[in-house]
């Protein structure tokens, strides 16, 4: 990965005062315990004496996000022979989005998604043909479950 082509809604991660050892800190921190970005400077203060501030973890995350997804989009995920699906909402600063997510039922592995400002039929396809890209057949016993459940 070249660091001195990032996009341009991307921070750079050239350190001037930390490294990459850090980085990976304030992810782990961040992501695997959901901390949220000024829980992760606190923590991060407490337990190393790092002083950052959460602006700073929310761009190098933003970036970190951006660098990946490529990557994670492309990967060559096992498929099973069971795929679960499901869509749900969310809210960003008061705004709902809706989220489709269809797992390898076997492995947990998210195979498929779409985000989408709608309900629509639309971006469900998007993250089925996202699910079943690179798949040649199905399987013999192959199942698709699908979870329905509308919005109040």
């Amino acid at each position: 990965m070249d660091l001195n082509s990032l996009p341009k809604n991307a921070s750079s991660l050239k350190f001037s005062r930390n490294n990459a050892h850090i980085m990976s800190l304030y992810l782990t921190l961040h992501i695997n315990l959901a901390l949220s970005l000024r829980k992760t400077s606190q923590a991060l203060k407490d337990l190393y004496n790092i002083s950052i501030s959460h602006q700073q973890i929310a761009n190098y995350c933003k970036t970190a996000a951006i660098c990946i997804k490529p990557f994670v989009d492309q990967y060559p995920y096992e498929k099973g022979d069971i795929f679960t699906a499901d869509e749900t909402y969310i809210k960003v600063r008061g705004v709902k989005t809706f989220v489709w997510l269809i797992i390898n039922a076997a492995t947990r592995s998210i195979i498929g998604y779409q985000v989408s400002d709608n309900r629509g039929v639309g971006p469900c396809i998007l993250a089925m043909r996202m699910a079943f890209r690179r798949l040649t057949k199905l399987l013999e016993k192959f199942k698709f479950i699908a979870v329905s459940s509308s919005l109040q």
